[in-house]
């Protein structure tokens, strides 16, 4: 009796004295980090596929302090799919765009791009503190359509309803001729195939895929720079892999500052351009190339000691061309135009016309 209250009454005493503990943190726990996107231009004046905008993302703590000398890891997704009106690249809709790997001394990470359609990109960006603790944050970039393809589609559908409009009139009138049938056709199977043209996609070019990776070296003194591209093709929808090594003769690795360059070789215009600092001698960098044409991967990268290496790869893109039902749905909304126009142009026809030289009843 007494030896049970006994080991009762410890284990009371021990409870308390170790809840009283204070247990301390993993060092790799997770914080808040707080996110400042901006670009140059605004983003209201970025045009998606066409303008080269520089990016920078300030990574702020909870005090609103700066991230300093800490390693990002930044992850950032493409909008996801239309529910209705689809973008000029169907199959980037949803996927990811890019994730690159550097440092940062003064909280801030830099670097120019393309985006390639409108919507909402979502960024998710890591930071590494000196001291082992992790923090981690989201952050939204919105960008709005081209004007230029809203005013195009606007006089499109301005232009279809005119036909409608026209060839329904003729009908009501009951003067439906052959050149009101060919105008029709003519439309029709020029709506059939604009949703290709509208996707800004190319058939499928599976046999041209390398799928073996592309190992690219070189060597100034006795440091070498070592970059390896997998897979060796890129694919709408898809990333690609560039890792990339800076190392002395005994294999150590070496501070460097990296410049990687994605030219497109058919419009000769940058798609990408990083800057990143690796002061552990290599990173790891993730990308879309969201174009079905070939590009040019170029590398520009210095050591601490000033050293300089250059080198570049092309790479094939495969395109693909829209799904099936992107290219039906696009059809419906067009066809649509056309029927209305229709409808009102019958109804428009047969009205009754009254005679301007019939007299006037008493």
């Amino acid at each position: 009796m007494y030896r049970r209250t006994w080991l009762i009454g410890l284990a009371i005493i021990t409870g308390i004295v170790l809840g009283s503990l204070t247990v301390p943190l993993p060092a790799h726990s997770s914080s808040a980090l707080k996110l400042e996107i901006t670009t140059s231009p605004e983003v209201k004046q970025i045009i998606p596929d066409q303008t080269l905008a520089r990016t920078t993302v300030r990574l702020l703590d909870e005090k609103g302090e700066p991230i300093r000398d800490a390693r990002v890891r930044i992850h950032v997704d493409n909008p996801a799919r239309a529910r209705l009106w689809n973008t000029d690249f169907p199959w980037v809709e949803g996927t990811p765009l890019l994730e690159l790997d550097t440092w940062t001394t003064d909280g801030t990470v830099t670097w120019e791009m393309m985006y390639p359609i409108r919507g909402r990109y979502t960024f998710e960006v890591t930071a590494i503190l000196p001291d082992g603790r992790e923090m981690s944050g989201k952050g939204t970039l919105k960008l709005r359509e081209n004007p230029a393809e809203v005013r195009n589609f606007l006089i499109l559908v301005v232009l279809l309803i005119s036909v409608g409009l026209g060839s329904g009139y003729w009908i009501g009138r009951g003067q439906y001729t052959h050149t009101t049938s060919v105008a029709l056709g003519l439309t029709l199977t020029f709506l059939a195939f604009t949703p290709v043209a509208w996707a800004h996609g190319s058939p499928p070019q599976d046999s041209a895929v390398r799928t073996e990776d592309v190992q690219l070296s070189a060597q100034e003194g006795e440091k070498t720079a070592n970059v390896i591209l997998s897979p060796g093709t890129g694919r709408v929808g898809t990333m690609n892999t560039v890792r990339v090594q800076v190392q002395d003769s005994a294999g150590n690795p070496l501070p460097a500052q990296v410049t990687v360059e994605a030219w497109h070789l058919e419009d000769e215009y940058t798609v990408y351009r990083f800057n990143l600092n690796i002061p552990d001698g290599e990173t790891t960098l993730r990308m879309q190339f969201f174009d079905g044409a070939p590009h040019d991967l170029r590398f520009f990268i210095t050591t601490a000691d000033g050293t300089s290496f250059k080198l570049n790869t092309p790479i094939d893109v495969v395109g693909l061309a829209p799904p099936l039902y992107i290219k039906l749905r696009v059809l419906g909304f067009l066809l649509l135009p056309v029927l209305l126009g229709l409808v009102g142009g019958i109804w428009w026809g047969r009205r009754p016309r009254k005679n301007p030289l019939a007299p006037i009843p008493a």
